[in-house]
């Protein structure tokens, strides 16, 4: 599998490249932003797998930026803050991994903070009290 990433980071980067391109000439388009979170969300988990660290961490920031846009924009939407958990929880494994407690430990508390919030406005849904579970 690992002579698969190489590949896979390639693939991802130009799927990055084609969601920015639309995102960027329709930037009215909302569809095209949760999509292009989502692919610098899995870029940094392929970075991660291989230990470019600094690489992941900048992916994951941009995946967390683009969901904070789009929360703000949609303040009711719950998936796109369960999304937004979901980066802080990665960006905060992701810490750890390095070594960086402290930013972990704000990662971790972001995360649990919209999770919790979801799960309160929504106790009836699985998908985000497994988000939380899962920080």
């Amino acid at each position: 599998m690992t002579g698969q990433i190489p590949e896979a980071i390639a693939t991802y980067l130009r799927c990055i490249s084609i969601r920015e391109s639309l995102a960027g000439q329709n930037p009215t388009v909302i569809a095209y932003q949760p999509d292009l979170a989502q692919s610098y969300n899995s870029i940094a988990d392929m970075y991660r797998m291989t230990g470019q660290g600094v690489d992941a961490q900048e992916a994951y920031a941009r995946a967390i930026e683009i969901n904070e846009s789009l929360d703000q924009e949609n303040p009711g939407a719950a998936k796109i803050r369960n999304r937004l958990a979901q980066n802080h929880s990665n960006l905060g494994s992701l810490y750890v991994e390095i070594a960086k407690f402290e930013d972990a430990l704000q990662a971790y508390r972001q995360a649990i903070e919209i999770s919790e919030q979801l799960v309160h406005e929504k106790p009836d849904s699985d998908e985000y009290a497994a988000t939380l579970a899962l920080v």
